[in-house]
This record gives structure tokens, C-alpha cells and sequence, in this order.
């Protein structure tokens, strides 16, 4: 294997020769061309394939070590993962604009009045939704599936509060 990927002047032929290839993952995932994304989705599977195709010296050793079902699930994997991604993305931005809507909703005299509520609810947090919290608010503390899980906990004890207060 050559280590340098970017002088393969055969990647750009790989990606032609397997376009129907590369149609058909995205139409076994149910991304069809009507589909919004399809041209993100097309051009995803498109640099996949490139990168693997950069892997190998030429394109009779990229067609010895890739059998079609290898390059198949290879370019599949990319896409879940593409589509995983932004579905996680979507699901913090609906949770967070949750909480930012609730928030507006409830109305304070100025910001100072709003900060008084909140280190009152901090104080009577019990240890547990205390270390929930903290653990939300130091960036890059804890996993996305932990701090989803936080703001789930927390999101109804923020709730219940701001109503027995209000």
C-alpha cells in the first residue's frame, strides 16, 4: 500500500465504475432520489468510496482485496453513520429548545428575579439531580447518551418547580 493518498489519479475511475453500486446502498437505506438529502447522502457515499479506493496502489489491487459485498457494507456503515449522526443532532436541538420554550414561557420581573429562582431550585436539588446538573453544565464532561439521560431526569423537576413557584 502506497502512503500517498492523494496522487490516485484511479480513485476518481473507481467512483465511476461503481456508481450503480453506490445508487443501490442508498436505495436499500430507503434514500431515494425524490429524498431531500440524497445529494449529501450520494456525495458521502462518493468520498467513502474514494478513501478506500486511496488505500491501494491501483485499481487491479483495489479489485483484489475489496470484493463488491466488502465495498457494499463499507459504504452502508458511512451512511448509518451519517444518519445517525444528524439524528442525534436533531434530537439535543428539540430537547434543548424544549427547555428554552418553557423557560420564555414563564415570566419574571427582570433577569436578577430569574437568577434568584434558579439558585433556589439549585438549592433544593437532592445530591443526586445536584451531580446531574453539574455534570451538564462542565463542557465536555460525561457521554451524549449520559447527558441526554441527565436532561431527561431533569427536565421535570425543572418543570414541577417553576410551577409550584409561579
Amino acid at each position: 500500500m502506497n502512503n500517498n493518498r492523494l496522487s490516485k489519479p484511479f480513485a476518481s475511475d473507481v467512483i465511476r465504475k461503481y456508481e450503480s453500486l453506490e445508487r443501490k446502498v442508498l436505495w436499500n437505506l430507503h434514500i431515494y432520489p425524490t429524498h431531500n438529502q440524497y445529494d449529501d447522502y450520494f456525495q458521502e457515499v462518493c468520498i467513502a468510496l474514494w478513501k478506500l479506493a486511496c488505500e491501494y496502489d491501483s485499481l487491479e489491487d483495489f479489485e483484489l482485496n475489496c470484493p463488491l459485498q466488502y465495498i457494499y457494507q463499507h459504504l452502508k456503515w458511512r451512511i448509518l453513520d451519517c444518519i445517525r449522526h444528524e439524528k442525534t443532532l436533531h434530537e439535543d436541538a428539540c430537547e434543548d429548545e424544549q427547555l428554552f420554550s418553557f423557560i420564555e414561557s414563564l415570566s419574571f420581573e427582570d433577569d436578577s428575579d430569574f437568577h434568584l429562582y434558579l439558585d433556589k431550585f439549585c438549592e433544593e436539588l437532592s445530591d443526586k439531580h445536584q451531580k446531574y446538573l453539574n455534570c451538564l453544565l462542565a463542557k465536555n464532561q460525561g457521554s451524549r447518551q449520559n447527558r441526554s439521560y441527565y436532561r431527561k431526569k431533569l427536565r421535570p423537576v425543572f418543570q414541577e418547580f417553576f410551577k409550584k413557584q409561579g
